[in-house]
């Protein structure tokens, strides 16, 4: 009989330790970078000739979760995808935002209806919120057509 419970405890150790719960824990370790925290990123582009750049102008993390996450994505024929990074390069995150440069404005008539227009800005900013990952090193700014404009390192937080 003894042996039997001998075999029997021997058994289900060795299937709890293969268990799928095991990866579960791998897989929650992981995740452990992921926090409730937003980040708030603020983005100045400046046209300049032909070409346009991009800067860092503020950086804020506050408590929370996004609901509805930004887009990867546009539906439009011109955008830009930014790429959140780890120290390595691998993307963690993509968001995808309209050129902050093209403006699309209401100007009223002098019937009194509204037309729109757009402005062409040389200077403009943009602001980005996302789930914040303690992985989180830099950002990639690309055209749509993956074309990279730049790099940008954050802030350590």
């Amino acid at each position: 009989m003894k042996r039997h419970t001998f075999y029997l405890c021997f058994l289900l150790t060795c299937v709890y330790a293969c268990s799928p719960i095991s990866n579960l824990r791998n897989d929650s370790n992981q995740r452990a970078d992921i926090k409730d925290e937003i980040l708030f990123l603020t983005l100045e582009a400046t046209k300049s000739d032909d070409s346009i750049s991009f800067k860092i102008l503020n950086q804020k993390l506050v408590d929370g979760k996004i609901k509805r996450p930004m887009p990867s994505e546009l539906s439009l024929s011109e955008f830009f995808k930014v790429s959140f990074n780890d120290r390595k390069g691998n993307s963690l995150l993509e968001v995808a935002i309209e050129n902050p440069l093209n403006k699309v404005v209401e100007v009223p008539s002098e019937n009194g209806t509204f037309s729109r227009q757009q402005v062409e800005l040389d200077k403009s900013s943009v602001v980005l919120r996302v789930n914040y990952s303690s992985r989180m090193d830099n950002i990639s700014i690309s055209h749509n057509t993956n074309e990279l404009i730049t790099t940008l390192k954050l802030d350590e937080q």
